[in-house]
């Protein structure tokens, strides 16, 4: 695995905030019970910072931060969520599909 230089770092962050504000939406709909993305969230920071330092910090305040934005700015689960949502769910697959060429195909 390469070094994880700062920009894949912060990515990694941005990503964790977008995760954390698709968990803030479900949770205005479906109540707060609904952990969907609370679970890949977990994945994540269980593989990219099992150490709990720093990133760890970084990444759960960036996803925190997500939540409640959502939570506090959601009014209805209506077709503005479901918008949200959605560009929640592309700016995730960018920030990804950038990730995944930094560490290429060797």
């Amino acid at each position: 695995m390469p070094v994880r230089d700062k920009l894949y770092l912060r990515e990694l962050v941005e990503l964790s905030r977008v995760i954390g504000a698709s968990q803030g939406i479900r949770q205005a709909c479906y109540g707060r019970n609904d952990q969907y993305w609370r679970g890949f969230m977990q994945q994540l920071v269980d593989l990219e910072a099992p150490n709990k330092g720093e990133l760890y910090s970084d990444m759960v305040s960036a996803y925190r931060s997500g939540v409640r934005r959502e939570l506090r700015n959601r009014r209805d689960c209506e077709g503005a969520a479901k918008q949200r949502e959605l560009q929640y769910a592309r700016e995730g697959r960018q920030i990804s599909e950038r990730m995944q060429r930094y560490y290429g195909t060797n």
